[in-house]
C-alpha cells in the first residue's frame, strides 16, 4: 500500500493525542470471480510511541457460499477480530505481573492433536 506509512504517522500522532499505547489499523479486501465470492481482512497492532508494528492478523471470510462480497467482507472482520482479540490478550498477560490472589487457569482438555492421534 502505497500511503500505508502516511496512515500509520496521522494514526500515530492520533494516538499521542489520546495517550492511547497502540492503533489498530486494517484493510478489507472483497472480490467476485465467476461463481467465487471472498474476501479477506488485515488488522496491524502499531505501538504509539515507536511505530514499530507489534503483531498483525490476516484472515479468509471462511464462508463456502455467499450471497455478496458485503457478506463476505463481514465474516473476515469477524473472524481478525477474534484473532486481533487474543493476540491483545495474550500481550496483556505477558506485561501483567501475576499476583498471590489470581485466579488460576482451567487444565486443557486433550484434543486429538495433543495426544498424538
Amino acid at each position: 500500500m502505497n500511503g500505508e506509512p502516511y496512515a500509520a504517522n496521522e494514526a500515530q500522532k492520533i494516538a499521542k493525542h489520546y495517550d492511547a499505547q497502540g492503533i489498530l489499523m486494517g484493510n478489507i479486501d472483497a472480490y467476485s470471480s465467476a461463481m467465487t465470492l471472498n474476501a479477506f481482512a488485515t488488522v496491524k497492532l502499531i505501538d504509539a510511541k515507536s511505530g514499530q508494528i507489534i503483531a498483525a492478523a490476516h484472515e479468509p471470510s471462511g464462508l463456502l457460499l455467499a450471497y455478496s462480497e458485503q457478506q463476505c467482507a463481514i465474516a473476515a472482520v469477524e473472524n481478525v477480530a477474534k484473532h486481533i482479540n487474543e493476540i491483545l490478550r495474550d500481550l496483556s498477560k505477558k506485561n501483567v505481573a501475576p499476583t498471590p490472589t489470581s485466579i488460576p487457569s482451567q487444565p486443557k482438555k486433550n484434543t486429538p492433536k495433543e495426544v498424538g492421534i
